[in-house]
């Protein structure tokens, strides 16, 4: 196995976190398009617990955290 040596600049990782976050945002876009509904965590936990003021919902929202 070969192994490489190299260390990126700051410039050049930020230029790979940059095309990452274009990269992220277009898959966003992509899964919108075909008809994905985009959320977060506590939305759906809520949506799964049905009310938010639960003894359930307070004890499972850390756990996705």
């Amino acid at each position: 196995m070969v192994r490489s040596e190299y260390v990126a600049t700051h410039e050049e990782s930020l230029l790979l976190i940059i095309d990452f976050q274009q990269a992220m945002l277009k898959a966003i876009d992509l899964l919108k398009q075909a008809g994905a509904v985009i959320s977060s965590t506590e939305i759906v936990i809520f949506q799964w617990a049905l009310r938010a003021n639960t003894d359930d919902f307070r004890k499972i929202l850390p756990i996705v955290k």
